[in-house]
């Protein structure tokens, strides 16, 4: 009898270490939460939204089905997590914005297309670009990014590896130890490791040439880069790129100047940011381009 109490009082204080880490992975989970957003492997683009705060098409973009913007005046918004709209109590994102002012200002026809995945770099807009976008025939095109081309080099958020837009291991199905918080919480904190150093002068090289890939296929559709603003602790890595964009032929919209609230180093909290963001587009004279072209292709 002194045996079966012995182990079972092994088990039950066993079961209740277990519990008890259960329980602390999961407060630690709400306290540090993962990203609302999940993903899954997709051909050329890489990742795909499978999970979102708000309704996805049927090929994981935040837009309507494909056919609603046929025989339209499209705008397109290629990008990455900040153009998508993720932060905190952000209200309506910048092409949601968008849309409504060129609604307002009677621009009936003209629809405004959210091409953005979260954690895309430049490279991932292309492939998107070429497999989605042109289909749709954009008279405008926006390349809304930089943070994750440019900041690459070394991570800035909570998983201290390199800033890539995935986790290998996330795509790869999903086994009976990711159901419980504290095998994903240990995951986690094994994952920070120290990244390999990645060279700058590459990441601006690619970065650029992505960029004018996509100006060269949207034709005579207009084209412009708005360089997203990022927090002053991770902003000098900015100085080259956003030189090299001036010194390009690209239509440079920057938006580094803003000095919004920020969740972390490039999401926002609060709606400021993105109103700030809406106010400078109008300031450069994006806005107004945008009416124009649509008026002279109404004629």
């Amino acid at each position: 009898m002194s045996l079966y109490r012995d182990v079972a009082v092994v088990v039950l204080n066993t079961l209740l270490l277990a519990a008890a880490l259960e329980g602390a992975a999961l407060g630690y989970e709400h306290w540090r939460p993962t990203s609302a957003i999940e993903f899954d492997y997709a051909p050329y683009r890489m990742v795909k939204m499978t999970r979102a705060p708000w309704p996805l098409n049927r090929d994981g973009f935040r837009a309507s089905e494909w056919s609603e913007y046929q025989n339209h005046f499209v705008v397109e918004f290629l990008g990455g997590s900040v153009c998508l709209g993720i932060g905190s109590n952000t209200g309506p994102s910048i092409p949601e914005r968008l849309q409504a002012t060129l609604w307002k200002a009677g621009l009936s026809d003209a629809r405004v297309v959210n091409l953005c995945q979260g954690g895309a770099t430049s490279g991932q807009e292309l492939a998107i670009f070429a497999q989605y976008g042109l289909a749709l025939k954009p008279q405008v095109v926006l390349s809304f990014d930089g943070a994750n081309d440019i900041l690459h080099p070394s991570p800035i958020g909570d998983d201290a590896a390199a800033n890539l837009p995935y986790l290998d291991s996330a795509m790869r199905g999903h086994s009976l130890l990711s159901h419980m918080a504290f095998a994903r919480v240990l995951a986690r904190r094994l994952r920070r490791t120290k990244p390999a150093p990645v060279d700058e002068d590459e990441v601006e090289r690619s970065y650029i040439g992505n960029l004018l890939a996509v100006r060269r296929l949207a034709g005579d559709s207009l084209h412009a880069v708005l360089l997203q603003p990022v927090t002053n602790v991770v902003a000098p890595r900015y100085t080259r790129a956003r030189d090299a964009l001036r010194a390009s032929s690209l239509r440079l919209v920057d938006l580094t100047t803003i000095q919004a609230p920020f969740s972390d180093h490039v999401h926002f909290t609060g709606p400021e940011g993105y109103e700030q963001i809406f106010r400078e587009l109008g300031r450069q004279g994006l806005i107004g381009e945008l009416e124009a072209r649509y008026r002279a292709c109404s004629h």
